[in-house]
């Protein structure tokens, strides 16, 4: 063996004497019976050492072999390694044993043992209660043993039995360590809440988190309430009863206010063919505006009579919302206004329309007659109506001995007549058919100027529905539309005050009975802004306006005829704020007949006469006193 040889085979003794020192120190700890309840954290440091140390030296044995094999091949056979003079090894001097060395100076050569406890130095306790303190939760590392290194842990803890398994553990692959167990139970100790230095407390929030949590919260909180809102609303909205499918009654119209004595007072033929004119012209300039909403209402007549499908229509007002200009505007179609219907192919009255064809017609009739796009509509009869006030406590109403109880020198002559007695009138027909004695909701004196009463719904219908006394300067069905703007104009004031439980109640009473063809969303969406449209400006409007229309005869029943086009303008304006229909451009002697050839506010009779159409209304003639609505 060459010099060489054995300096690499001195060399890896040494190794071998180091290997073998670091596995008998780590089987001298093993073979410890008794250990504290907490591992310390310079045991697991002395444990991984060792490891490092045996795993060092055993890679470095490797090097060298493999160095040395290396050598080996580039080195002829049959040559001989040259003799190297083997190094003189020099003798250290033995420490003397009274004499401490100083720290400074070269130490004596240590055994391998000894290296390796020098190594493994100890955590000093500051240290560990540091790390404690910081991170609570801290357990040391778990690190994979040797094969067999296992059972010696466990005896240290001193939780070995005869056979060699420890107690309460389980023998299973991937056992749990009695350190791991100690440590895991240490640190669960350490998550109690009140334990000294402040251990275990939950760490604060920052502002910031604070903020997000508030949020959060609040959000959810307003998530749960719009749900349970929305699921309310639902509720309800399925008690409308929906669209109007009724079918179209068999019996014919009747007309309680026709008079046989009076004679046609225009050509029925001539007047349809100029309102089938009239009707195609402003068809074509129907304006719409996505900020404007057009409700058309309809209150039908409260009438007895069991074959009857719908009712009379006392009421087509067209409510629209116009949310740019910040407006409700409230128009009012006079039942007698005479049109051309398509629908059922002739002319007559407008709540026609609606009694012998359905709501479809009388809106389609409107909507080109005036120009302007009806989005929905809304069917409710009078039973609602008393329903409505009543609910929300009655109505505070300016009303006048004459409204009250008619003319004094009609009642005086015939108390008993019909049309003679002011809201006594309606009140007796609407006591009839609710089950109320004779006289019932009476008003008492009142004087001529007026006063303001205390109606309940009863007694706010029939002043809705009067219509043979005026109403300030506006007379007959003027007069009366003029009341149910007044009266609606009152309940939505009303209904601005109206607790839920009032809102709850009017639900109930009167969405069964409710026609619409609203949406869902289209409600939703009206309710939502209900207090901001309450504060819209109302302004009202009926049709035919003043100086647009005259009062005649045909078959027997009073009836009026507009010029349709300029009433067109007027609605669109209110609406709108403008107009697209150019106003008829005429010349003070132009003698061309207009798109009425009827001169407005009265008649001709058959003798060619001119007959005032107002004071005919309001004071007849000596051969016929009658009225004309």
């Amino acid at each position: 063996m060459s010099d060489k040889n054995k300096l690499i085979g001195s060399e890896d003794d040494e190794l071998e004497q180091i290997i073998s020192a670091a596995i008998s120190k780590k089987k001298q700890r093993e073979q410890q019976t008794e250990e504290p309840a907490e591992v310390p954290s310079d045991a697991d440091n002395g444990e991984s050492d060792l490891g490092d140390i045996i795993s060092a030296a055993m890679a470095k044995k490797k090097e060298r072999a493999l160095a040395a094999s290396t050598e080996m091949k580039d080195v002829p056979e049959k040559a001989e390694a040259p003799k190297e003079p083997e190094p003189e090894k020099e003798e250290l001097p033995r420490p003397d044993r009274s004499e401490k060395p100083e720290i400074k100076d070269e130490e004596p050569e240590k055994k391998p043992s000894e290296k390796i406890d020098d190594e493994i130095k100890p955590v000093p306790k500051e240290k560990i209660a540091a790390a404690a303190a910081r991170d609570p939760e801290h357990r040391p590392a778990q690190r994979k043993r040797p094969a067999g290194a296992g059972n010696g842990n466990r005896a240290r803890n001193g939780q070995h039995t005869k056979n060699g398994h420890p107690k309460n553990i389980r023998p299973e692959n991937g056992k749990q360590s009695s350190r791991s167990k100690t440590a895991g139970s240490s640190s669960q100790g350490k998550k109690t809440s009140g334990g000294k230095n402040g251990k275990g407390k939950k760490k604060k929030l920052t502002t910031k988190q604070k903020i997000l949590f508030i949020a959060g919260t609040v959000f959810l909180g307003l998530c749960l309430i719009a749900l349970v809102i929305f699921l309310i609303f639902h509720f309800y909205f399925g008690k409308l009863a929906g669209e109007d499918s009724r079918a179209d009654p068999s019996a014919p119209m009747s007309y309680a206010d026709t008079d046989p004595n009076m004679s046609d007072t225009f050509d029925p033929e001539e007047e349809e063919r100029r309102l089938k004119e009239e009707l195609e012209r402003n068809a074509t300039d129907i304006m719409s505006d996505q900020d404007v909403f057009n409700v058309l209402l309809v209150g039908e007549d409260l009438r007895s009579g069991s074959e009857e499908v719908r009712g009379n229509t006392d009421v087509m007002m067209l409510i629209s919302l116009n949310k740019r200009l910040g407006t409700i505007t409230m128009t009012s179609f006079m039942r007698d206004l005479y049109l051309y219907i398509p629908d059922i192919d002739a002319s007559d009255r407008l709540n026609a329309a609606y009694y012998l064809s359905g709501i479809t017609t009388l809106k389609d009739t409107i909507q080109q007659y005036f120009a302007v796009k009806i989005d929905r509509y809304v069917i409710v009869n009078f039973n609602q109506f008393v329903e409505i006030v009543d609910t929300l406590g009655g109505l505070d109403i300016e009303i006048t001995n004459d409204e009250a109880h008619g003319y004094l020198n009609e009642r005086t002559n015939n108390p008993d007549g019909d049309n003679t007695r002011g809201m006594e009138n309606p009140l007796d027909e609407q006591n009839a058919i609710l089950g109320n004695d004779w006289g019932t909701d009476y008003l008492p004196e009142l004087s001529e100027e007026g006063e303001i009463v205390h109606c309940n719904g009863n007694q706010a219908l029939a002043y809705a529905r009067l219509r043979h006394i005026d109403k300030g300067t506006k007379y007959a069905d003027f007069g009366r539309t003029a009341r149910q703007r007044e009266v609606i104009s009152l309940i939505i004031k009303k209904a601005k005050g109206a607790s839920l439980m009032q809102l709850k109640e009017l639900a109930d009473k009167i969405l069964p009975d409710t026609y619409t063809d609203l949406e869902e969303g289209e409600t939703a969406s009206l309710l939502l802004h209900a207090f901001e449209y309450m504060g819209y400006e109302i302004q009202q409007v009926q049709i035919p306006a003043e100086e647009t229309f005259s009062g005649h005869f045909v078959d027997h029943k009073s009836v009026l005829l507009a010029d349709l086009r300029a009433n067109a303008r007027i609605v669109q304006q209110m609406i709108y704020g403008t107009t697209v229909i150019e106003e008829d451009s005429r010349d003070e002697n132009d003698t061309t007949p207009s798109s009425n050839p009827y001169d407005h506010n009265g008649y001709y009779d058959d003798n060619g006469n001119w007959i005032d159409y107002e004071d005919q209304y309001r004071y007849g003639n000596n051969s016929s006193n009658y009225n004309a609505f």
